[in-house]
């Protein structure tokens, strides 16, 4: 029978004969149960039932054993080089508004879908609780927020000039408590908070033993300031939110002799420990100068060799969310190039790029190359093949397996999930979940990944000829222009997904 499992039927009977005399079997307690006779008619009736239920139960494993062997479908995708407005990643400016697109000197048309959010509390550094009107102004910024396609890098500020004036620890810390619950009831709107420590308060942290207010050496950036305002941070918001701090999670600049640590964490994240929810995974680094050079990533701190910064870089930011801010020191020099400047971004494994800051770094730049350098930063997933039966039954598990590849910059660090969805001839869509959290399985910068996944087809789903597509929805605010984009031809904006070009049969 073509397309039908082929059974030895003699073996199988042979088998079953044998498990028939043995009463410590399935078979044989049926065999045992049939040959029992009852003297009591009331027993006697249930055991006709049992042995009728079980005998249904053979007969029904039998026919299973008989139905046709699943047949799998498999299509290739070509990843295209289309430049996508990415949620959480590529270039973004400050900006008191919500302003989707970046100004001069960008092209208009290039998407943007990051902001940092400047939230300037200098004028509250001497007083213990925020204004009613200040938590109000900052909760219907974020909530108009989660309303467009942006998601914003708050960035909470004391100082707002060179004046290095003091902020009270425990009042900062009050300042947070108030925060919190605002930023906790927008999760749509967040993608990372900065802190750092200047003048005793939020901003850089310029460390300098002599500093008016600086608790801490050149030498050591943990102290307080990890110690309890990232702490402080990481236990107020939630578990997926990153924490950036100015300072890398993981700075060695020993050797094995004498080994300094100068960042946050003692040691490196491992692999295993990308988003696992601790301090030291939520903890990531951003960076006000991005060099023309090549050698350094200024603010980090770094004075390494080509070799030992290439292991930091991989140890530290491609596991953690970073973020990197453009520069005067070098800009883009006759030895960085535009395409040598992205390619530059791509090894630090940026997941977003502040790029307002020193906007003579892009002067040289046509529309094209910036949309390079656009299209760079961050993850950027591209489907290359999709395995699935073309046979499913409702209720029953469905074995679908995926390779994509992230030829971006970063990953992703928003907790998307993955869906695989079936398309009905009327155009109803019903969806069943992959994953609940892609991030763990999602290729990080550079790789190439294949996933081994799980679904349930309905219960309900009814008989007939389905289409099939692949989604990773935004997980709080479920719509197209906020779901992950994927670099092929086959990426439907319009419904955020990917319409995979197959069909299955219920």
């Amino acid at each position: 029978m073509s397309g039908l499992v082929q059974i030895n039927l003699p073996a199988v009977d042979g088998i079953l004969r044998q498990l028939w005399n043995d009463p410590t079997t399935f078979l044989g307690g049926i065999a045992k149960r049939l040959l029992q006779v009852e003297s009591d008619a009331g027993d006697a009736k249930r055991q006709a039932a049992v042995n009728a239920a079980a005998i249904t139960k053979l007969q029904s494993s039998i026919a299973a054993l008989q139905q046709p062997a699943a047949s799998t479908q498999t299509k290739v995708f070509i990843p295209n080089g289309a430049l996508q407005a990415r949620p959480g990643a590529g270039l973004y400016s400050t900006s008191a508004h919500l302003r989707p697109k970046p100004a001069a000197p960008w092209n208009p048309d290039i998407p943007m879908r990051v902001e940092q959010y400047l939230l300037n509390l200098d004028a509250y550094r001497d007083v213990d609780t925020l204004p009613d009107s200040f938590l109000q102004a900052v909760d219907d910024r974020l909530a108009a927020t989660e309303q467009s396609p942006v998601r914003d890098i708050i960035r909470p500020r004391y100082v707002t000039d060179a004046s290095e004036l003091c902020a009270p620890k425990a009042r900062v810390l009050g300042h947070m408590d108030q925060l919190a619950p605002i930023l906790n009831a927008h999760p749509a709107a967040l993608l990372a908070v900065e802190f750092g420590w200047a003048g005793g308060a939020w901003d850089e942290e310029h460390i300098a033993d002599n500093a008016p207010c600086h608790n801490i050496t050149g030498s050591d950036s943990g102290g307080w300031i990890l110690g309890q305002l990232a702490r402080h941070w990481l236990s107020l918001t939630p578990d997926w939110l990153p924490i950036l701090h100015r300072r890398f999670q993981f700075i060695d600049q020993g050797d094995q002799a004498n080994p300094k640590s100068l960042g946050m964490f003692a040691s490196p994240l491992k692999p295993g420990q990308a988003f696992d929810g601790s301090d030291q995974s939520r903890v990531g680094g951003y960076n006000d100068c991005l060099g023309g050079d090549g050698s350094a990533w200024e603010g980090g701190g770094f004075n390494l060799s080509g070799a030992r910064l290439d292991s930091v870089l991989k140890a530290v930011t491609s596991r953690v969310f970073t973020c990197g801010e453009t520069c005067s020191s070098g800009g883009i020099t006759p030895d960085r190039t535009p395409s040598g400047f992205a390619a530059y971004v791509k090894r630090l494994h940026l997941d977003a790029l502040h790029a307002s800051y020193w906007t003579a770094v892009y002067d040289g730049m046509t529309s094209d190359q910036l949309r390079v350098l656009q299209g760079t930063i961050g993850a950027r997933l591209a489907l290359n093949s999709v395995a699935l039966p073309t046979e499913i039954v409702a209720g029953q598990p469905i074995k679908v397996d995926v390779q994509m590849q992230n030829d971006g910059s970063g990953k992703v660090t928003v907790p998307y999930g993955m869906e695989l969805q079936f398309i009905a001839s009327n155009g109803g869509v019903r969806s069943v979940p992959l994953l609940a959290d892609a991030r763990t399985s999602l290729p990080l910068a550079g790789e190439t990944r294949s996933l081994s996944l799980t679904a349930t087809a309905p219960a309900n789903l009814g008989a007939g000829s389905y289409g099939v597509a692949l989604a990773m929805p935004d997980p709080h605010s479920n719509t197209p222009e906020r779901a992950m984009p994927f670099a092929n031809d086959e990426w439907n904006a319009t419904a955020a997904r990917v319409d995979l070009g197959m069909s299955v049969t219920v």
